[in-house]
C-alpha cells in the first residue's frame, strides 16, 4: 500500500511539473485544453509513451514542430520532457491547474525599466524561444529572428499586433489571451531595444 500511494504521489507530482511545461511550451500551439490550435490536439493523443517522448524530443522534420530536448538544440532536459509525457498521458489529473495558471497572467504593477526588462526576457523564454531561438536569432523553417536588427523596419505597433493576433496561415499564434497588453508591450520594446 505504501508503494502504492508513493507511486500515485510521484504520478501527481510529475504530472503537476509537466503541465507547467505545457503551459510554457506548448499550450500556445496545441491550445490550453490540448484541443490543438496551430499544431494538432493533443488530448486522448494516439501516440504511446515512448512515441511520443520522441516527438517533443526530436521534434518532426517538415513541420512546425521542433526539437526540445536540449541534445537536439532545445530548451528541456530529460526530465522535463518525461513529465510532459506524463502529463500528456494523464490529462485528467492536470485539468484545469498549472495550465491555466499559466497563460491567465494578472495585469502587472508598474515596474522599473531593469524589472520590465527582466519580465520581458522571461515571457521570451516561455512564449517565443520554441520557436524563435533561445538567442532570438531565429529557427529555420519555424520563426524568424526577433533582435533589433531584424525588426528595424517594422514598427512597434506593427510588432505589438503581431505578438496579440498572430499571424494567419503560419505558426504565430495569438496571444492576447495569454499576455496582458501591458506584457505585451514591454515584449515588444524589449525585443526592439535588446541585443540577445
Amino acid at each position: 500500500d505504501r508503494q502504492e500511494a508513493a507511486r500515485e504521489r510521484l504520478l501527481h507530482e510529475s504530472v503537476e511539473h509537466g503541465a507547467e511545461v505545457y503551459a510554457q511550451q506548448c499550450a500556445s500551439c496545441h491550445g490550453a485544453d490540448g484541443g490543438g490550435l496551430v499544431g494538432p490536439a493533443l488530448r486522448d493523443t494516439p501516440l504511446d509513451a515512448a512515441t511520443f517522448e520522441k516527438v517533443i524530443s526530436r521534434g518532426l522534420p517538415g513541420t512546425a514542430m521542433p526539437a526540445f530536448a536540449v541534445e537536439d538544440g532545445g530548451s528541456l532536459k530529460s526530465h522535463e520532457i518525461a513529465d510532459l509525457v506524463a502529463m500528456a498521458m494523464h490529462w485528467d489529473l492536470a485539468e484545469g491547474n498549472a495550465i491555466e495558471s499559466e497563460t491567465t497572467h494578472a495585469e502587472p504593477a508598474a515596474t522599473e525599466p531593469s524589472q520590465s526588462s527582466t519580465a520581458a526576457a522571461e515571457s521570451y523564454r516561455s512564449y517565443c524561444a520554441s520557436c524563435h531561438g533561445a538567442n532570438r536569432k531565429g529557427v529555420e523553417g519555424l520563426g524568424p529572428a526577433l533582435t533589433p536588427d531584424s525588426l528595424g523596419d517594422r514598427s512597434t505597433e506593427d510588432i505589438a499586433a503581431i505578438v496579440t493576433d498572430g499571424v494567419s496561415g503560419t505558426a504565430m499564434p495569438s496571444f492576447e489571451r495569454s499576455m496582458t497588453t501591458a506584457e505585451i508591450d514591454a515584449l515588444v520594446m524589449f525585443l526592439r531595444e535588446v541585443a540577445p
